[in-house]
């Protein structure tokens, strides 16, 4: 009633669902609240594209959740944000996220198969990142085709207090100077050669990206084929 309301009085046809999860807790009956809700929209006729979020294990490559996502598709979603966040188990328990990289690697060509557009970015840098997690991340990016060059370069974590996270580098002394939760991407790496890669992406991308510059690309090619290859330095990048 309110979506009709919004586009037959006002003419909006684009609605975006802020729910954190619009198939939480990714039950059967939460399913079925959205496929009800899909079929009045189809019925109504009513010409709309919709966005949302949800969570990469609320959806599964079944025949239910098949039929679910082209009911969404049907109902005019175009695009899910996805929470992907990392392609490496360590970092996801880190970050106590419920969803594995195997829900991770299900969920976008479940979406991309009915023309739904998985919208995701990565969490590649953090206080505890390691060479290893790095490679699991970038070999992730690479086996889902994924051409968004932010989710390779400007990916860290912001710390906000009170979190686990924010904990865990206060009691290991891995917050920066100046660290505030205005400033909540001020913090140390443990892994030295982390940090080196950290400072390359933040010289050559993010200031870059600042004054409208990108560093060509074959320098990007460059850099991920010997980081993936475990680079013993960043310099040589230059």
């Amino acid at each position: 009633e309110e979506i009709s309301n919004m586009y037959m009085k006002y003419q909006v046809t684009h609605f975006f669902f802020i729910d954190d999860d619009i198939l939480d807790p990714g039950t059967r009956e939460a399913k079925d609240r959205v496929s009800e809700l899909c079929r009045a929209i189809i019925a109504s006729g009513m010409k709309i594209t919709i966005t949302g979020y949800t969570k990469a294990n609320s959806l599964s490559p079944c025949k239910e959740d098949h039929e679910l996502v082209d009911l969404m598709y049907q109902a005019g979603f175009v695009s899910l944000f996805v929470g992907i966040e990392s392609g490496s188990q360590t970092d996801l328990t880190l970050f106590h996220k419920l969803a594995s990289v195997e829900d991770n690697r299900k969920v976008l060509p479940l979406l991309y198969s009915h023309k739904i557009k998985p919208e995701y970015e990565m969490i590649m840098f953090h206080p505890y990142a390691t060479l290893d997690t790095l490679k699991e991340n970038f070999l992730f990016l690479r086996d889902v085709k994924s051409y968004n060059y932010r989710n390779y370069t400007l990916t860290g974590v912001s710390i906000y207090q009170n979190t686990e996270l924010y904990r865990q580098a206060l009691r290991d002394g891995l917050l920066a100077e100046g660290y505030s939760y205005k400033e909540p991407d001020l913090y140390h790496y443990k892994n030295k050669e982390v940090a080196q890669m950290a400072n390359f992406i933040k010289e050559h991308f993010e200031m870059n990206r600042e004054i409208g510059k990108l560093v060509t690309a074959d320098q990007l090619v460059t850099y991920f084929y010997r980081f993936s290859r475990y680079s013993d330095s960043v310099k040589t990048m230059e």
